[in-house]
Formats: C-alpha cells, sequence, structure tokens
C-alpha cells in the first residue's frame, strides 16, 4: 500500500510535463488545482511553453511567479510564496494578477504589464519600491525584479505572440531600509562634527532626520530647561523640531503625553494622527527616546520621534532607534562636557583628578583580580572553601607589604583560624588563635562580622581586642567579611609589621580579593548543591523506572488470570448467568483489557531507558512500513489513505522509530472525524544536518491550550468512554524523540485535523550514546 500514492503523484506529474519529484508545497498545490475552472483549462491542454516555464520556475530556489494569458492567471513556487505573506497565500494560485495585487502593487505596474503583454517588451529593475499588503497593512517593500515576456512558438507562416510573463525576483528591503538608516546615522556623526551647545546638537539631529522622512516622519527634541508652552513635557523645552507646523496644524493634543519610564526607548499613545511626507497614510504611533547620560539616570533631553506608517515598529527599527539614541546622547554629553570645562575649569581639574584616582583604584582591583585569578586557576570547581581561601590569602600577601593573613569562622561563640598565609610573629599570640578567640573580646573581628563592612586600621590599637601575646608588632590591620549568598560565612583579617595608611588603592585590592573569594565560595557551594539534586534526581528516576517496569511485569499476570477466568466463565456458566451477571463480567473484561493496554504502555515506556549503544543509518520509509504492517487491521476498518512523499535516511534506532511512526499513524486513524475517510500524509524536509517530518492528517484537530498537554503521561483530553487510550502513547513518541537528539510539537485545527511535527538527525549524526 505506500507504493501506491507515489504512483499517483507520478501520475499527475506526468499531466503537467513535470518529473515526480518537484516543486515542493507549490508543486503539489498546482498539481493538486482545479484548472478547469480556470482560462487556462486542463493541465492537458496546456502549451510546451507554458510546461517549460512552470517546470523552470518548480525546480528553482528563486523567487518565480509565471503569469498566463493576458489576464496573467497566477502560478510561483515555494520561495515566491514568501513574499506574498499570508494575505494572499494560497489564494494568488489560479487568480488573475490584478486580483491578487489590485489594491497595492498592480496599479503603478500596469503600464509596464500592458507593454510586456502587448508589444513584447521585457523589464528589469533594482532596488524598486513596490507596496504591498501581506500581514494586514500596506508595508514598504523594495524588491529586484525582471519581467521576461513568454512567446508562443510561431506556427509556419505567422510570428510568434506573448502569452505570458515570467517573473524572477529577490526582496531587498533589508538591505535598502538598513542602507537607508546606516546613511542616517553616518549623516548624524558627520552633522554633529563641531557642535559646541547642545542647541546646535538638537538642530543638527533634526536637520539630519529631516533627510529621513520614511522611518522619521516628524521629529521633536526636548532639552531640560522651563516648558514654554502645554504641549511640553514637564520640565523640558523644545529646542528642535522638524514639521513641527504640521504637526500642530493637524491638531496635537494640549499637552504631548510624558514617558512613563524614562530610561527606555517606548511607544507613546494620545497622539493624534498627522500626515506622513512620503505616504498618504497618517503617522499614528509615536516613539519617546530618552537621551541619557553615561550614568544612565542623568536625563540630557528627550526626542519624540514619529514612525513610518509603513513599516511594523520591529527589532530593526527598534535597533536603528536606539543607535540613533546612543549617538544623540553621546553629542549632547560632549556638548554638556564642553561647556562645563569652558565655564568651570577648576572643577573640569577636581575631575581629572577624581578620575585618575578611580583608574589606580581600577588597575588595583586590575591587579587583585589577576593575581586572585593567577592563584585559583587550577582549582577545581569542587575545592572546598578552606582551600579557596588560602589561595586568596597567598594573593593577597604578594600584594601588601611584610606581614600575615588569616581566615576565620565562627562557631560556637568563638572564632577559629582556618588558613593562614605568613605567621604571627608571637608564640604566645599564635596559641591563643590555635585555641579559639571569644567572639565578645574580639572586636576586631566582630565589627566587620555585625556590620558587614570593613574594618581598618592604620595604627593598630591593641586595646581593640582582648589578645594575650605581643601584639606591639603588628602595627596596621585590617579585617573584611567574606559574604557569600548575601551572609558573612567569614572574616579575612591582615596585620602589617609596619604602620600603613590604608589608601583607595590598597583598599580596592583588599576589598576585591576578599569580594573574589566570596563568589568563588559561593559558587563553589552552588556546585556542590547541583550535584548533589542531579545525583538524587538520577537515582529517583532510575527507581522510578525499575518501579515501572517490575510492576508491568508483575501485573501481567493477574490479568491473564482475570480476563481468562472471566472468559472461562462466560462459555461454562454463560447460559446460567442473568443478564446483570454477563453486564458485570462484560465490565470486568473490558477493565482488564483497558488495564493490559496500560500496562504494555508502561511496559513499553519504562523499556525506552534502555540504553541504545550505537544508533545507525536507517530509512524512516522502513520504518513506515513496519507500523504501517502493524496497523493493517485499523487502516483497512476506517477506509484510511496513507501516503508517504520521499523519506531519507536518518540516524537512529529501527525498533524505536517504528514505535513512532506506529503511535503517530494511531492517533490519526483513532482520532478521525465520524463520515469521513482518514487521510494521512508523511513527508519530510531537511533542515541543516537534522530532518524535519510532518504526519499531517484530516482528523478531529485540537484547541491550542492543548498542544502541550497531548505529551504528558496520562493525559487525556476526551472520555475514555469516547475514544479508548491510555494517555501514554504520544508521551512514549517525545521520549523517543528526544532519545534521538530532536523535538516534536504539534500544530492543529479543531474539526480540519492535526500536523505532527518532529526533527531526527541525518546518518552523518550517527554517535554513540
Amino acid at each position: 500500500m505506500p507504493d501506491k500514492p507515489a504512483q499517483t503523484h507520478s501520475i499527475q506529474a506526468e499531466k503537467f510535463g513535470m518529473t515526480p519529484v518537484t516543486g515542493g508545497e507549490m508543486g503539489q498545490r498546482i498539481r493538486e488545482f482545479d484548472w478547469a475552472a480556470t482560462p487556462l483549462g486542463t493541465p492537458e491542454q496546456w502549451p510546451a511553453e507554458l510546461r517549460t516555464c512552470l517546470n523552470l520556475m518548480l525546480a528553482s530556489q528563486q523567487p518565480m511567479f509565471v503569469g498566463w494569458t493576458h489576464d496573467m492567471i497566477g502560478l510561483y513556487n515555494d520561495a515566491y510564496r514568501v513574499l506574498l505573506g499570508q494575505e494572499k497565500h494560497p489564494a494568488a494560485l489560479g487568480a488573475r494578477l490584478a486580483d491578487t495585487f489590485g489594491e497595492d502593487a498592480y496599479p503603478a505596474l500596469k503600464p509596464v504589464y500592458d507593454a510586456l503583454l502587448n508589444g513584447g517588451v521585457p523589464f528589469a529593475a533594482e532596488g524598486a519600491l513596490v507596496p504591498l499588503n501581506r500581514d494586514g497593512y500596506l508595508e514598504e517593500c523594495y524588491f529586484d525584479f525582471a519581467y521576461t515576456p513568454i512567446y508562443r512558438a510561431p506556427v509556419y507562416g505567422t510570428s510568434g505572440k506573448v502569452d505570458g510573463l515570467f517573473v524572477a525576483c529577490t526582496e531587498v528591503s533589508e538591505r535598502v531600509i538598513g542602507e537607508r538608516r546606516t546613511h542616517t546615522l553616518a549623516r548624524l556623526t558627520a552633522n554633529v562634527v563641531g557642535t559646541q551647545t547642545a542647541q546646535e546638537v538638537a538642530g543638527a539631529i533634526c536637520d539630519t532626520l529631516t533627510e529621513n522622512p520614511h522611518d522619521a516622519p516628524m521629529a521633536l527634541l526636548y532639552l531640560p530647561g522651563p516648558a514654554e508652552n502645554a504641549h511640553h513635557p514637564e520640565g523640558l523645552h523644545l529646542a528642535a523640531a522638524t514639521r513641527l507646523e504640521e504637526v500642530l496644524a493637524a491638531g496635537a493634543p494640549e499637552r504631548l503625553p510624558h514617558p512613563e519610564n524614562s530610561t527606555d526607548l517606548q511607544l507613546l499613545s494620545g497622539v493624534p494622527p498627522f500626515p506622513a511626507p512620503t505616504w498618504p497614510e497618517p503617522v499614528t504611533q509615536v516613539a519617546a527616546l530618552p537621551l541619557l547620560h553615561n550614568d544612565g539616570s542623568t536625563l540630557l533631553g528627550l526626542l519624540v520621534v514619529g514612525l513610518n506608517p509603513r513599516k511594523k515598529f520591529d527589532e530593526a527599527y527598534q535597533a536603528f532607534l536606539q543607535l540613533l539614541r546612543g549617538q544623540a546622547a553621546s553629542a549632547l554629553m560632549s556638548a554638556y562636557a564642553f561647556a562645563l570645562e569652558r565655564a568651570h575649569v577648576e572643577q573640569a581639574r577636581q575631575q581629572a583628578e577624581l578620575l585618575a584616582r578611580q583608574n589606580a583604584q581600577l588597575e588595583a582591583r586590575a591587579r587583585a583580580l589577576q593575581g586572585f585569578s593567577d592563584l585559583t586557576r587550577d582549582l577545581n570547581v569542587n575545592a572546598p572553601p578552606h582551600a579557596l581561601a588560602q589561595r586568596a590569602l597567598a594573593g593577597l600577601m604578594t600584594l601588601l607589604p611584610e606581614g600575615y593573613a588569616s581566615y576565620f569562622e565562627l562557631k560556637n561563640g568563638r572564632w577559629y583560624e582556618q588558613a593562614r598565609a605568613g605567621h604571627y610573629g608571637d608564640p604566645g599570640l599564635e596559641a591563643a588563635v590555635a585555641a579559639g578567640l571569644p567572639y565578645e573580646a574580639t572586636h576586631h573581628l566582630r565589627v566587620p562580622w555585625e556590620t558587614e563592612q570593613p574594618f581598618y586600621q592604620s595604627r593598630y590599637d591593641a586595646d581593640t581586642d582582648s589578645l594575650p601575646g605581643n601584639t606591639s608588632h603588628a602595627q596596621a590591620t585590617a579585617c573584611l567579611p567574606v559574604l557569600a549568598s548575601g551572609r558573612p560565612i567569614g572574616i579575612i583579617g591582615c596585620g602589617l609589621f609596619a604602620g600603613r595608611m590604608w589608601s583607595a588603592e590598597d583598599r580596592a585590592v583588599v576589598e576585591t580579593i576578599v569580594q573574589s573569594l566570596g563568589l568563588a565560595i559561593e559558587g563553589a557551594q552552588g556546585v556542590a548543591a547541583l550535584q548533589q539534586r542531579t545525583a538524587e534526581l538520577v537515582r529517583s528516576n532510575a527507581e522510578l523506572e525499575r518501579f515501572a517496569s517490575v510492576a508491568s511485569h508483575d501485573l501481567q499476570e493477574p490479568l491473564r488470570t482475570i480476563t481468562s477466568f472471566s472468559e472461562l466463565l462466560r462459555k461454562r456458566h454463560g447460559d446460567d448467568l442473568n443478564d446483570s451477571a454477563l453486564k458485570y463480567l462484560d465490565f470486568i473484561q473490558r477493565g482488564g483489557q483497558q488495564m493490559k493496554a496500560l500496562v504494555d504502555d508502561l511496559l513499553a515506556f519504562s523499556r525506552l531507558s534502555e540504553q541504545i549503544t550505537a544508533y545507525g543509518a536507517v530509512s524512516s520509509l522502513d520504518a513506515v512500513r513496519a507500523a504501517q504492517q502493524r496497523l493493517s487491521g485499523s487502516v483497512a476498518e476506517a477506509g484510511a489513505h496513507l501516503q508517504t512523499a520521499a523519506l531519507p535516511v536518518v540516524c537512529g534506532d529501527l525498533p524505536r522509530l517504528t514505535q513512532l511512526f506506529q503511535n503517530l499513524l494511531g492517533n490519526a486513524l483513532k482520532f478521525r472525524r465520524e463520515g469521513t475517510e482518514p487521510e494521512i500524509m508523511v513527508t519530510a524536509e531537511q533542515e541543516g544536518t537534522f530532518w524535519h517530518f510532518r504526519v499531517t492528517d484530516n482528523g478531529i484537530g485540537m484547541e491550542p491550550e492543548a498542544f502541550e498537554q497531548v505529551f504528558v503521561m496520562f493525559k487525556r483530553l476526551h472520555a475514555r468512554d469516547e475514544y479508548q487510550g491510555t494517555g501514554l502513547g504520544l508521551a512514549i513518541c517525545q521520549r523517543i524523540v528526544e532519545d534521538h537528539g530532536g523535538r516534536i510539537w504539534v500544530e492543529s485545527v479543531p474539526e480540519q485535523g492535526s500536523t505532527f511535527h518532529f526533527t531526527l538527525p541525518g546518518p552523518s549524526e550517527a554517535h554513540q550514546t
């Protein structure tokens, strides 16, 4: 039976003069279309010229269109289908060109069509504007295209005539619009060069946007200052604008809406439509672009831009405005900085000094981070916190003068040293530290623990702590809390044998290393916790799978006993039983059958956990045929028609792929519409290194909210008395596909049918598991 659809496919193709495998979706649509109802007539009547163009078009991956007769009845290929959009595809097939494009592209191009059809004049263009209504609105689109006349071969004694046109085209909208926007950004860069004041920058920005009325039909630029009239957002005044008089004349509101969030681009509502300079449609959307200082909070200005009514406000449009916003903000920052420098020379000098200090701190932090990185790069993620602390202390002491550094943890009211770099220089102090220091008495450690802030002493005060032994040699100290997950877990204490003023650079070094240590410990703790949870999950899954397998095996024998003895009871004593007893026997047998089906599916699901040692090259067609053979009784009973396109060789396991197709085909047979013979189609197309399969039926379909639920174990969308089943079939499909490295999903329309999609790797992806 699988060979029958392929044979029919070949016969249909020969009617069009095409090879059996050609054309993709549009080839199939053209073969199935009722051409007898069009001026073209049945395909057997089509001239050789049309057949030749049709084969050329369907074999090409470039968008192509054939318009036959002077009505230009449309035929097109898969690549051209994308250009039509949902508004026009598939209605454009077999329709007059004037009917398809009469509301957008056709009127402007009609002279070209007339010249081509009546005089054989070809036409070509690059980057031509061709507005199209294909996504619910009239869109600004650009194309490279060539129109070529198709001549009917002349009969003896006559000259050939034009019977149609052949179109090859490529959409270049992204290129043309991208070049236009790039030019605008380049022009803005050039125009702001040499500007010194914010007002000059504002004028340069609006002058630049005047040159691009497509992407900025209107622009208003506000700068900080008192508002001069009710149209201005509070605290801002209008510094420059494009087409302001037209906007106000169109009926601007009493107050332009102020953006709720002053830090991000957003669409504004409440602005009435106003005329666009390039299109008949009015501008109805406005974007507010706050121009911010690098500090992210200071508002330098507000740029309000009208949006192109013929382009969606998509990611590319938003990215263009964000780049525009960044350049405008940078130019304003430079202008304000120039004014500040000119007015406050001394303040600028102080800022330079501050910047130098900050750079020094950054360099110190960088040295600290590099030193800590060098010391910890060979540490395993499973290294214990104390090993990480030891590395940090060693790195810290390479960046500080002679002294010591220790890492303490608080346990049972005492501080215990867990790691150290250097020596205390006094046996009594060393012995006291080894015994554990009391929490309350050791002020030097207690303060950073309680405040979670560093505690520095440029001259160590021995009275700060009640420490036994000699501490006079410790001249400068620093104690810092080590934070992990937002709470202190220990203290790092440093003692230097010479007095030292803890400069900003010193503090940056010490604090950076301590912060890095906290992050490293937090990461190590997170990895350990994750490994523990993963091990628990693996163990739990293994136990569940073993339970399912054992339970399924153990349930088989009692089920056989129940069903066998109930059947034996019916055969031997059926005549002696009343109707109620017979009805109860029916319940027992049906329940046993349902339980057996559930146990069988549960056993099949548990066996999926058995690892496949290697996947090999498998014919997906063989898997489909094997599944069809298993379902032959159900196929015959339902009167189903199964069609398969050319199916590929994939990387996988034949028994499991057979189970996959058996479950999907069985689903299509089970959920068929009453009074309708099931039509099932299995197709595949290559996507990179994977093959994308589709199993399509004309069954009862399902609602979108059920698309995820159908793959959940034991999840049923219908009552058991409506449709038999266990709710495991599609869960098994999902497990098989994911074990092969692919994914599975469904698309469906109620009362029209469903399409189950899944991907499988190609044979070159064969791997060991």
